[in-house]
């Protein structure tokens, strides 16, 4: 049996003997701890454009458009 299919047997197991309202306190955190973590990818690009080129940066940005409409995958 793999690890993870141990862990999630284990979990449910515990999750059957917790009180309803200590269901919903876990539940509470689950949901804290996705967004911390989605957030934490999310900061991980912090900055990192921060030493690109502006002129470069800038013809991307203005091209955007005409690059997209040029596009031989349409």
């Amino acid at each position: 049996m793999s690890s993870r299919i141990q862990i999630t047997a284990e979990i449910i197991a515990r999750l059957e003997q917790i009180s309803d309202e200590s269901l919903v306190e876990l539940l509470d955190f689950i949901k804290r701890f996705e967004q911390q973590s989605n957030h934490t990818q999310i900061l991980s690009f912090a900055g990192i454009w921060q030493d690109m080129d502006d002129d470069f940066l800038e013809d991307c940005t203005t091209n955007l458009s005409n690059r997209r409409n040029n596009d031989i995958r349409n």
